[in-house]
Formats: structure tokens, C-alpha cells, sequence
């Protein structure tokens, strides 16, 4: 029996291909496992920080801003 080159690869490629689609799909799956878990994560800000976020974006009244950063200064 002849093996040639040309043959050889054309025996290997669609294995290369599957296994590069593969990658690529464990790949987004991981990346978007590591997006998700980085969202639910806090940013690292301190509840000082936040406070003063929602006051400036309006969520919350200045009663309640005061009344929120004193609780949290007697902590």
C-alpha cells in the first residue's frame, strides 16, 4: 500500500478542524463563566462610595443619604 504526503493529511485535518471548533467553544464557555462571575462580584467599592453614587444618579434623597452615612460612620 502507497502512502503519500497529500493522503497523510487529508486523513489529519478534519481532526485538526474539530478539535480547533472545540477549543474555541470551551474557550467562550470559560469566558463567559469568568464574565458572569465577575459581575456578581463587587467592584471593590466601599459602601461609603456607593452611597455617594446613588445620591449623585438621584436614586435616593438627601434625608436619606444623611441618614445612611451616619449609620454607616457608627459601624
Amino acid at each position: 500500500m502507497f502512502w503519500d504526503r497529500h493522503h497523510e493529511l487529508g486523513v489529519w485535518w478534519p481532526m485538526g478542524i474539530g478539535l480547533v471548533i472545540w477549543v474555541v467553544v470551551i474557550g467562550l464557555l470559560v469566558w463567559l463563566a469568568m464574565r458572569a462571575m465577575s459581575h456578581r462580584t463587587s467592584s471593590g467599592d466601599s459602601a461609603d462610595d456607593l452611597l455617594r453614587r446613588r445620591f449623585a444618579a438621584g436614586e435616593i434623597d438627601e434625608e436619606e443619604y444623611t441618614k445612611r452615612s451616619e449609620a454607616l460612620r457608627r459601624r
